[in-house]
């Protein structure tokens, strides 16, 4: 896990490698989704709220499959206060419903709603249109593809009511996180993404 501000070597967005891939495996999703927690969790902890959190923030290293949250262009000082609507700058998809409901909002509940559609795009490869079923709580998660567990946290994740979802803490120590990832899954995507970047090598030449 890391925070940077500048764009690495043979990296590439989040939102670019799984449009490229497709919906990502339960165990490649696990390996970048722990990555994640941590450094949404390392953010706050250090007094950065990051109020346009999505999946286009996210950097993924096609070498190691390291996951980097980069782009602090809307961030603003982390307060356990309140804020209000008009403080919130995000992508429609991530944007909690107390946004819409209540006016105001909370940090760390709403950087928790938009890590679980994050993780929701990583193993669907798209999110539900149209966006607003996710603020009736109408998610359409693919139930008999998925997971019981996976399923469990993402609707924990993206709870109507913000003090229904659970702390980094708790994501962390669900048990859908706790299981290693699989080596497999993550050496495929791996090389997915190797082949991939001679193929645009080539087609360069």
């Amino acid at each position: 896990m890391l925070v940077l501000s500048v764009y690495p070597l043979h990296s590439e967005s989040l939102w670019v490698f799984i449009n490229r891939l497709g919906r990502l495996t339960e165990s490649a999703a696990r390996h970048l989704m722990r990555q994640a927690v941590l450094a949404v969790q390392h953010c706050l902890d250090y007094g950065v709220f990051l109020t346009n959190l999505h999946v286009g923030n996210f950097l993924v290293q096609q070498s190691t499959m390291n996951l980097k949250l980069f782009d602090f262009e809307i961030g603003c000082n982390f307060r356990n206060e309140a804020y209000n609507y008009y403080d919130f700058i995000g992508a429609a998809c991530c944007t909690p419903p107390e946004i819409k409901t209540d006016r105001k909002f909370h940090a760390m509940p709403a950087n928790v709603w938009a890590l679980g559609a994050l993780l929701y795009f990583m193993v669907h490869g798209a999110f539900p249109y149209p966006v607003n079923d996710f603020y009736c709580g109408n998610l359409k998660i693919n139930e008999k593809r998925l997971s019981k567990e996976i399923c469990d946290l993402i609707k924990w994740c993206m709870a109507l009511k913000p003090s229904d979802r659970p702390t980094f803490e708790q994501i962390l120590d669900h048990d859908w996180l706790k299981t290693e990832p699989s080596e497999e899954a993550i050496l495929l995507y791996k090389m997915m993404a190797h082949n991939y970047k001679h193929e645009y090598k080539k087609d360069k030449a």
